[in-house]
């Protein structure tokens, strides 16, 4: 009988740790936490540059749990609070494993790089680079930080290469000047849409701004689309998925001239809340008039956003506490993205080419005239690639 009951708690103990440790309740953790780091910094982001930009608040997430790796005490605590990543050991490994195979679906069409560069006199500890380079898409470089030109070429070829030539010149020499650390990001996305728009529609039409109206070249098309109204962020969404069905591009069209609230407002929705929308409702009949456009960012400004959420000792050289990356002083000097997102008629930066539809039923309008945001979401995590805002019209 002992012995039963013995058997009967390993058991127990064994099914609650595993479910403690699940791809399901890892997953679950990942979705919630990196969507309200998201539309955080996002919210602070579109004030940065006016609501005209393209970020990746995924990268960042990345950069910070990974240099969770080596934080400690305070440090380590203002991250987490934050980033919300799990702190134990098993869930962090099913995390990195959930991002790698994510990553690797999407090889063809996403690239997302990140870099923490140290200076190679501090003598980096292995065990934090083994740990962080479980996420294959982020590296540590060592480089001697005196060799300013040397360290800078190094960072961009490794960026270059890493998205096909599509970003160059991420850093620069004077980048290592009186620093430590620095973390630097790349993000890249082609892909086509699942049905194309065809360019003989598209044409010169004004776009409005609280400011003034210019022209942008309006493409148009006719088709079934997921649609939703969400009065709680006062927009009407749509979704435009992409050619592999995995990713989709979320457009989201507030009823006012601006998108100024429009990433505070998301803290009060999810993007499940959005899905089940849209399974509700189904697809409808859109009559869909969307600018051509494309968008460079480069943000060097994140220190001050991620200090601005919280998070303030890595950047401190005196407070900073990184026990676990070397056992020299390290703190964090630099972090810095640059995103790059083209939308045509083929796709995001895509080649393809579809009809449009003909049909009786009277469409849905969803005319694109006035400055809007976008999410580019993959739907099998439901964790957002890039986002951004568009308020600047011009011809592309």
């Amino acid at each position: 009988m002992r012995s039963l009951l013995i058997i009967f708690a390993y058991a127990t103990l064994v099914f609650s740790f595993d479910n403690k440790c699940s791809y399901r309740r890892t997953a679950a953790i990942l979705k919630r936490s990196t969507y309200d780091f998201s539309v955080r910094l996002l919210d602070r982001v579109s004030q940065e540059t006016n609501e005209h930009f393209v970020y990746s608040p995924l990268s960042t997430w990345l950069q910070l749990a990974s240099l969770a790796e080596g934080a400690t005490n305070y440090t380590l605590n203002e991250i987490w609070s934050i980033t919300r990543h799990h702190r134990r050991y098993c869930l962090k490994e099913i995390w990195k494993q959930i991002i790698n195979k994510m990553d690797a679906d999407l090889e063809t069409v996403y690239k997302r790089k990140s870099v923490l560069v140290i200076d190679k006199l501090l003598n980096v500890k292995k065990s934090f680079i083994k740990n962080v380079e479980k996420l294959k898409s982020l590296k540590v470089l060592l480089y001697n930080f005196n060799n300013e030109i040397g360290a800078a070429d190094g960072v961009n070829n490794y960026i270059e290469e890493a998205t096909d030539g599509e970003i160059t010149d991420v850093v620069y020499p004077d980048d290592f000047d009186s620093t430590l650390a620095l973390m630097v990001g790349a993000v890249y996305y082609s892909n086509a849409w699942k049905m194309a728009f065809n360019p003989v529609y598209t044409q010169l039409q004004p776009f409005h701004t609280r400011e003034y109206s210019d022209n942008v070249n309006m493409m148009k098309q006719i088709g079934y689309y997921n649609i939703t109204e969400i009065p709680v962020i006062n927009s009407t969404v749509l979704e435009i998925p992409c050619q592999d069905d995995r990713v989709s591009m979320l457009f989201f069209l507030p009823k006012s001239q601006s998108a100024v609230d429009l990433f505070y407002s998301l803290r009060k929705i999810h993007l499940i809340t959005i899905k089940r929308l849209f399974k509700n409702n189904g697809p409808k009949l859109v009559n869909v008039e969307l600018p051509r456009f494309n968008i460079t960012t480069d943000i060097d400004s994140i220190p001050e956003l991620i200090h601005d959420m919280g998070a303030k000792r890595l950047f401190h050289p005196k407070r900073a506490e990184f026990n676990g990356i070397s056992d020299y002083p390290v703190y964090t000097s630099l972090m810095a993205q640059v995103v790059y997102i083209e939308v045509t008629e083929h796709g995001v930066k895509g080649e393809a080419l579809a009809e449009n539809m003909v049909l009786d039923d009277k469409p849905i309008d969803f005319i694109v005239n006035k400055p809007f945001a976008f999410m580019l979401v993959d739907k099998v995590t439901d964790l957002i690639l890039f986002a951004g805002a568009y308020s600047v019209p011009s011809v592309f």
